[in-house]
């Protein structure tokens, strides 16, 4: 029985692993874009 409930998430969770997931998306695009200009720059 505790397994069943180890298997589904809590909503909470899965709203806190969405957001988890679009920051981090966030991030390595503010990242590839500050690449891509900084080669934009040094080209």
């Amino acid at each position: 029985m505790d397994q069943a409930l180890w298997i589904q998430p809590p909503p909470t969770g899965i709203i806190f692993s969405i957001s988890e997931l679009l920051l981090t998306l966030f991030e390595l695009e503010r990242a590839f874009w500050i690449n891509s200009s900084i080669h934009c720059i040094l080209a």
